[in-house]
């Protein structure tokens, strides 16, 4: 099976891929380079749309994922309107690929995935922090991570951390990504 990505950054996308791929033997693509959030936030934007189809027609992916940051938690109080909006940029994409997407919106950012699995952030950086709250009620977990493990973290370091997280823990202290992986493992079979 072939796993397109489309990521706000590409950073975001070797992350996933780096942690799927440990543990679902598929072949991972991205299916765009070099994009940003604010691209893919733009509403009318049919080069990019024109891209992902092409690259979607030459590509034949079984499933597209989207990866985005919601940049928001629960909390916030501009949370239902952003989750609203991100929705309908999903919505407007998943058509460009004939419904054969997944949508994986971090809350608050790709960092929160890190927070849920603190063993290996701790392992790997030689940190010992905790936290006392799930991870996807963390504002800005990035900056989060740099204070807390006092710039030992970097986001650069990213897709090296994302191949030693462990889906159990993941699943175990992330909602949203518990939701992703059942979407992602019914979306295979």
């Amino acid at each position: 099976m072939k796993i397109g990505l489309v990521g706000e950054h590409p950073n975001d996308s070797d992350c996933i891929e780096n942690l799927l791929s440990r543990y679902y033997d598929h072949e991972y693509f991205k299916l765009i380079r070099q994009v940003t959030g604010s691209q893919l936030d733009e509403k009318n934007n049919t080069k990019l749309k024109r891209q992902i189809r092409l690259e979607y027609e030459w590509e034949k992916p079984t499933v597209v994922i989207f990866i985005r940051d919601l940049d928001a938690t629960r909390q916030s109080s501009d949370y239902q309107q952003k989750r609203n909006f991100r929705n309908q940029y999903f919505a407007d994409f998943r058509s460009v690929v004939d419904g054969k997407a997944l949508f994986l919106l971090h809350i608050y950012e790709l960092e929160a995935l890190l927070l849920a699995d603190l063993d290996t952030v701790n392992d790997q950086l030689g940190t010992q922090i905790t936290i006392d709250v799930a991870p996807e009620e963390v504002v800005e977990p990035k900056e989060w991570l740099e204070e807390a493990t006092e710039k030992k973290y970097n986001s650069s370091k990213n897709p090296r951390l994302f191949k030693e997280l462990d889906l159990k823990r993941l699943t175990a202290n992330c909602g949203y990504f518990r939701r992703f992986i059942k979407d992602f493992e019914t979306q295979l079979n």
